[in-house]
Order: C-alpha cells, then sequence, then structure tokens
C-alpha cells in the first residue's frame, strides 16, 4: 500500500517484505551481486539475511528490532527469540569477505550532543531552504494519542505522525 508513495520518492524497486522474498527479489534484480549497502531494522533473523545480500566491500547497518514486536500486545516468546536469533558476526570471516557490520542505536549516543545537534541543525537548514519536506500522514491532538500510537504500531503511516496539543 506504501508502493506508489516510495515510487514518486525516486524507489525503483520497491518490495513489501512481508508478501515477497526480499533476499530473492534483491538477488533477482542485481543479477546475483547483492548490495553496497543494507539498512536493517528488523532484527533477528532478518539481521542475517541482510548480510547476504552485501556484495563484496558492502554494509549492512543494523539500526532496530522491530521483529520483537506484535503489534497490539506484548509478547515476550517472540521478543526473546527474535533476540536469540540474532547472527552472530564471525571478525575473521568479515575480513576474509571483505563485508561489514555496523550497528547504531541514537537512543545510546545522546552524550553525543555536539554530534546530533550538528545533524539536526542540517536538517533544519535544508528543511528551511526547501530542499527537504516531512512527509505527514496525519495529525492528531492529544487527547487521539493512543490512535496515533496504533497508526505507528500497526505500520500504517506513511510518513510522520504528529501529536499537537488539543484545542
Amino acid at each position: 500500500s506504501k508502493h506508489d508513495y516510495v515510487r514518486k520518492q525516486g524507489c525503483d524497486h520497491p518490495i513489501d517484505y512481508r508478501t515477497k522474498d526480499y533476499v530473492e527479489e534483491v538477488k533477482r534484480l542485481t543479477n546475483g551481486e547483492g548490495v553496497d549497502f543494507v539498512l536493517e531494522p528488523l532484527g533477528g533473523k532478518d539481521w542475517g539475511k541482510g548480510h547476504s545480500l552485501i556484495r563484496e566491500g558492502g554494509l549492512l547497518i543494523c539500526f532496530g528490532m522491530a521483529n520483537v514486536a506484535t503489534p497490539g500486545k506484548a509478547n515476550w516468546f517472540r521478543a526473546i527469540g527474535t533476540v536469540l536469533s540474532n547472527p552472530k558476526f564471525d571478525p575473521m570471516k568479515l575480513m576474509n569477505d571483505n563485508k561489514g557490520v555496523a550497528g547504531v542505536n541514537l537512543g545510546h549516543m545522546w552524550h553525543l550532543q555536539p554530534m546530533i545537534q550538528s545533524g539536526l541543525s542540517e536538517c533544519v537548514r535544508l528543511f528551511e531552504a526547501g530542499q527537504i519536506a516531512p512527509h505527514l500522514d496525519g495529525v492528531y491532538p492529544f487527547d487521539k494519542a493512543a490512535d496515533a500510537f496504533g497508526r505507528l504500531e500497526h505500520g500504517k503511516n506513511v510518513g510522520k505522525v504528529v501529536l499537537v496539543p488539543t484545542v
């Protein structure tokens, strides 16, 4: 349902990972070569899948664990299973394959405030210059915060969901 939007943003080959084997599709699209970068927000087995898609000299960037969540309810078995299914990367194999893996957790980077402030300032500058614009999915008053969160939790949003004071 989001493919039309991402195509308009310049994506030539959107793939819905929920309905299609994205590893098979990426390998088909790249004639088996893989890609230079994989930005992987899902975690668990998907980190291994992402690693299988990077070509020599490529980099897998792990930045989320969305697979631990089940929309609408807590499922501790799923969360634990996802964490336990995270691949173990061997540094010697990474060196021999000329592939890299990096992890980023912005929640643990607040002590790097000057770097974060610099990045945010650049985003504001680009926005003010009209070079970038966030896509708004919806604006919700605070008293509808649960509805806004539900939209995010179930992956229904295309763009930003904004909360505003109830008037």
